[in-house]
């Protein structure tokens, strides 16, 4: 009798077993969907490091910025830009850099930054800039690639929110979508720096003169 017992609760335990294993590999599948999707961010690790170096050095130059900047200010933050510039490729680094970028070109407009060479060059180059201002060329040219930096922004933000979520499909969309929308901006960067060159414009001057 005790035997019979014995063996219908090894029965029990064996089936209740088969089941947790059943369900353990389903979840395990789904986990190890994501857990792939994100190892293959961890893989962009030299990205990932270049982001926020760049995020630092916003913090640094731009959020902890003193109200008076004092003499060259502006130049080493420059500096520091073409350095992570020279270094940063990624997707990730790509978006911070334009953060970085924006807020150097803030600092670059401060009157006591702005060097007697650089204002005496853009004032030389107003009636250039003026004229590709009234280029239907231009205006398309310069369009289609604040839009494509709209678009790469965009297609960031959705990537990040989908790491966040940890959803494998909704990463491996994201960074496709995302990595078109950078090839893109590229391509509309070049369209515009060539026709600025050719037109005469120094590239140094061309985000002050609203022509980037």
């Amino acid at each position: 009798m005790r035997l019979t017992i014995l063996l219908s609760l090894a029965l029990t335990l064996a089936l209740a077993g088969c089941a947790a294993t059943k369900g353990r590999r389903v979840r395990n599948r789904s986990e190890a969907s994501s857990e792939k999707a994100l190892s293959a961010e961890s893989g962009a690790q030299a990205d990932i490091d270049c982001a926020r170096g760049i995020r630092k050095d916003i913090q640094r130059f731009c959020n902890d910025a003193p109200s008076e900047p004092g003499e060259g200010y502006a130049a080493r933050a420059r500096s520091a830009y073409a350095d992570a510039q020279r270094r940063c490729d990624g997707l990730r680094g790509l978006y911070a850099l334009r953060a970085f970028d924006a807020c150097v070109l803030e600092l670059e407009a401060l009157p006591s930054q702005l060097e007697d060479e650089t204002r005496a060059r853009r004032e030389a180059a107003a009636a250039k800039a003026t004229e590709a201002r009234g280029d239907p060329v231009f205006d398309k040219l310069l369009r289609k690639k604040r839009a494509a930096q709209e678009e790469a922004d965009s297609s960031a933000e959705a990537f990040r929110e989908a790491v966040q979520n940890q959803d494998a499909d909704a990463i491996r969309f994201r960074r496709e979508e995302w990595t078109e929308a950078e090839a893109a901006l590229k391509v509309a960067q070049t369209e515009l720096r060539e026709y600025l060159e050719k037109a005469e414009l120094d590239l140094r001057d061309v985000s002050a003169l609203g022509l980037w």
